[in-house]
Protein backbone atom coordinates (compact mmCIF):
# COMPACT_ATOMS: atom_id res chain seq x y z
CA UNK A 1 0.00 0.00 0.00
CA UNK A 2 1.18 3.57 0.53
CA UNK A 3 3.06 5.34 3.25
CA UNK A 4 -0.28 6.38 4.80
CA UNK A 5 -1.03 2.70 5.37
CA UNK A 6 2.10 2.22 7.45
CA UNK A 7 1.41 5.37 9.42
CA UNK A 8 -2.13 4.17 10.15
CA UNK A 9 -0.98 0.65 10.99
CA UNK A 10 1.52 1.96 13.51
CA UNK A 11 -1.19 4.20 14.93
CA UNK A 12 -3.47 1.19 15.37
CA UNK A 13 -0.58 -0.71 16.92
CA UNK A 14 -0.04 2.14 19.36
CA UNK A 15 -3.68 1.73 20.40
CA UNK A 16 -2.83 -1.74 21.60
CA UNK A 17 -2.26 -2.11 25.29
CA UNK A 18 0.13 -3.94 27.54
CA UNK A 19 -1.08 -6.51 30.02
CA UNK A 20 1.05 -7.38 33.02
CA UNK A 21 0.88 -11.07 33.71
CA UNK A 22 2.22 -12.81 36.78
CA UNK A 23 3.54 -16.34 36.38
CA UNK A 24 4.20 -18.47 39.42
CA UNK A 25 7.10 -20.85 39.16
CA UNK A 26 6.61 -23.84 41.37
CA UNK A 27 9.59 -25.27 43.08
CA UNK A 28 10.92 -26.06 46.48
CA UNK A 29 10.76 -23.46 49.15
CA UNK A 30 9.43 -20.09 48.19
CA UNK A 31 7.60 -19.60 44.93
CA UNK A 32 9.20 -16.64 43.17
CA UNK A 33 7.13 -14.50 40.87
CA UNK A 34 8.21 -13.64 37.39
CA UNK A 35 6.60 -10.73 35.70
CA UNK A 36 6.35 -10.65 31.95
CA UNK A 37 4.83 -8.09 29.70
CA UNK A 38 2.81 -9.08 26.63
CA UNK A 39 1.27 -6.78 24.08
CA UNK A 40 -2.31 -7.66 23.30
CA UNK A 41 -4.27 -6.03 20.51
CA UNK A 42 -7.90 -5.42 21.43
CA UNK A 43 -10.46 -7.00 19.11
CA UNK A 44 -11.68 -3.66 17.73
CA UNK A 45 -8.18 -2.65 16.65
CA UNK A 46 -7.66 -6.04 15.02
CA UNK A 47 -10.90 -5.63 13.06
CA UNK A 48 -9.94 -2.10 11.98
CA UNK A 49 -6.54 -3.33 10.87
CA UNK A 50 -8.17 -6.12 8.85
CA UNK A 51 -10.58 -3.71 7.14
CA UNK A 52 -7.75 -1.29 6.42
CA UNK A 53 -5.98 -4.02 4.46
CA UNK A 54 -9.07 -5.37 2.71
CA UNK A 55 -10.85 -2.15 1.81
CA UNK A 56 -7.96 0.28 1.66
CA UNK A 57 -9.48 2.57 4.27
CA UNK A 58 -6.02 3.60 5.37
CA UNK A 59 -3.53 4.61 2.73
CA UNK A 60 -6.10 5.35 0.07
CA UNK A 61 -5.13 4.47 -3.47
CA UNK A 62 -6.68 6.69 -6.12
CA UNK A 63 -5.86 5.05 -9.44
CA UNK A 64 -5.76 6.95 -12.72
CA UNK A 65 -4.57 4.18 -15.03
CA UNK A 66 -3.90 6.41 -18.04
CA UNK A 67 -0.94 8.71 -17.51
CA UNK A 68 -1.21 10.19 -21.02
CA UNK A 69 -4.23 10.39 -23.29
CA UNK A 70 -3.89 11.87 -26.78
CA UNK A 71 -6.88 12.92 -28.84
CA UNK A 72 -7.48 14.55 -32.19
CA UNK A 73 -9.32 17.85 -32.22
CA UNK A 74 -13.07 17.14 -31.99
CA UNK A 75 -12.82 13.60 -30.56
CA UNK A 76 -14.38 12.38 -27.31
CA UNK A 77 -12.17 11.05 -24.52
CA UNK A 78 -12.81 9.39 -21.18
CA UNK A 79 -10.50 10.05 -18.25
CA UNK A 80 -10.75 7.17 -15.80
CA UNK A 81 -10.47 7.23 -12.02
CA UNK A 82 -10.81 4.29 -9.63
CA UNK A 83 -10.83 3.93 -5.87
CA UNK A 84 -10.95 0.41 -4.38
CA UNK A 85 -13.82 0.66 -1.89
CA UNK A 86 -17.29 -0.87 -1.98
CA UNK A 87 -19.06 2.51 -1.64
CA UNK A 88 -19.02 5.74 -3.64
CA UNK A 89 -16.85 8.21 -1.72
CA UNK A 90 -16.71 11.97 -2.33
CA UNK A 91 -14.95 12.35 -5.69
CA UNK A 92 -13.53 15.51 -7.30
CA UNK A 93 -11.85 16.26 -10.61
CA UNK A 94 -9.29 19.06 -10.99
CA UNK A 95 -7.87 20.50 -14.22
CA UNK A 96 -4.35 21.93 -14.27
CA UNK A 97 -3.29 23.62 -17.51
CA UNK A 98 0.47 23.80 -18.02
CA UNK A 99 2.01 26.48 -15.80
CA UNK A 100 -1.25 27.26 -13.97
CA UNK A 101 -2.86 26.38 -10.66
CA UNK A 102 -5.26 23.43 -10.48
CA UNK A 103 -8.92 24.39 -10.87
CA UNK A 104 -11.85 22.50 -9.36
CA UNK A 105 -13.72 21.08 -12.32
CA UNK A 106 -16.37 18.78 -10.81
CA UNK A 107 -17.37 17.15 -7.57
CA UNK A 108 -19.83 14.48 -6.56
CA UNK A 109 -20.67 13.65 -2.98
CA UNK A 110 -21.51 10.15 -1.82
CA UNK A 111 -25.19 11.02 -1.38
CA UNK A 112 -25.60 12.72 -4.80
CA UNK A 113 -26.48 11.06 -8.08
CA UNK A 114 -25.09 13.73 -10.42
CA UNK A 115 -21.84 15.67 -10.27
CA UNK A 116 -21.69 19.42 -9.79
CA UNK A 117 -19.46 21.34 -12.22
CA UNK A 118 -17.72 24.54 -11.11
CA UNK A 119 -16.26 27.78 -12.45
CA UNK A 120 -15.93 27.95 -16.24
CA UNK A 121 -17.04 24.30 -16.49
CA UNK A 122 -20.42 24.96 -14.85
CA UNK A 123 -22.43 25.36 -18.06
CA UNK A 124 -20.28 23.24 -20.35
CA UNK A 125 -22.20 20.79 -22.51
CA UNK A 126 -18.97 19.01 -23.45
CA UNK A 127 -18.22 17.63 -19.97
CA UNK A 128 -19.93 14.79 -18.16
CA UNK A 129 -19.02 12.51 -15.28
CA UNK A 130 -20.32 9.07 -14.39
CA UNK A 131 -20.02 7.78 -10.83
CA UNK A 132 -20.24 4.14 -9.83
CA UNK A 133 -19.03 2.19 -6.84
CA UNK A 134 -15.33 2.88 -6.70
CA UNK A 135 -15.06 5.01 -9.86
CA UNK A 136 -15.73 8.42 -11.33
CA UNK A 137 -14.95 8.76 -15.02
CA UNK A 138 -14.81 12.17 -16.68
CA UNK A 139 -15.82 12.43 -20.36
CA UNK A 140 -14.73 15.37 -22.51
CA UNK A 141 -16.63 15.60 -25.80
CA UNK A 142 -15.46 17.46 -28.91
CA UNK A 143 -12.03 18.18 -27.39
CA UNK A 144 -10.52 21.60 -28.02
CA UNK A 145 -6.94 22.82 -27.70
CA UNK A 146 -7.83 24.45 -24.36
CA UNK A 147 -8.63 20.97 -22.98
CA UNK A 148 -4.91 20.09 -23.08
CA UNK A 149 -3.99 19.86 -19.39
CA UNK A 150 -3.35 17.43 -16.56
CA UNK A 151 -6.50 16.19 -14.86
CA UNK A 152 -6.38 14.98 -11.26
CA UNK A 153 -8.96 12.80 -9.59
CA UNK A 154 -9.27 13.20 -5.83
CA UNK A 155 -11.19 11.29 -3.19
CA UNK A 156 -12.20 12.34 0.30
CA UNK A 157 -12.62 9.50 2.78
CA UNK A 158 -12.70 10.06 6.53
CA UNK A 159 -11.84 13.73 5.99
CA UNK A 160 -8.61 12.81 4.21
CA UNK A 161 -7.98 14.02 0.65
CA UNK A 162 -6.09 11.65 -1.66
CA UNK A 163 -5.08 12.43 -5.24
CA UNK A 164 -4.36 10.20 -8.19
CA UNK A 165 -1.15 10.62 -10.19
CA UNK A 166 -2.98 12.59 -12.87
CA UNK A 167 -3.88 12.04 -16.50
CA UNK A 168 -2.41 14.39 -19.09
CA UNK A 169 -4.73 15.06 -22.02
CA UNK A 170 -2.88 16.18 -25.13
CA UNK A 171 -5.06 17.47 -27.95
CA UNK A 172 -3.46 17.24 -31.40
CA UNK A 173 -4.53 18.54 -34.78
CA UNK A 174 -4.22 22.27 -34.28
CA UNK A 175 -0.87 23.77 -35.22
CA UNK A 176 -1.82 27.24 -34.01
CA UNK A 177 -2.20 25.96 -30.45
CA UNK A 178 0.76 23.60 -30.31
CA UNK A 179 2.49 23.51 -26.93
CA UNK A 180 5.26 21.74 -25.20
CA UNK A 181 3.98 19.17 -22.74
CA UNK A 182 6.20 18.24 -19.82
CA UNK A 183 5.45 14.82 -18.39
CA UNK A 184 6.46 14.51 -14.77
CA UNK A 185 6.95 11.02 -13.37
CA UNK A 186 5.32 10.29 -10.00
CA UNK A 187 7.55 9.98 -6.97
CA UNK A 188 8.60 6.42 -6.18
CA UNK A 189 7.17 5.08 -2.96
Amino acid sequence: MTRNYYKSSSYLYSLSFTVQRTNRVSGRGESPEEESSDTVMPPLCAVLLLFSKVYGLFGENVVQPDGLVTAQLGETVMLRCFFPVPAVPNFSWFKQPLGQKPQLLARIRSYESDPTFYNEFKNSTRLSAKAAKGSLNLTVSRVEPSDSATYYCAVIVNRELSFGNGTTLMVTGSESHSRTVVLQQPESE
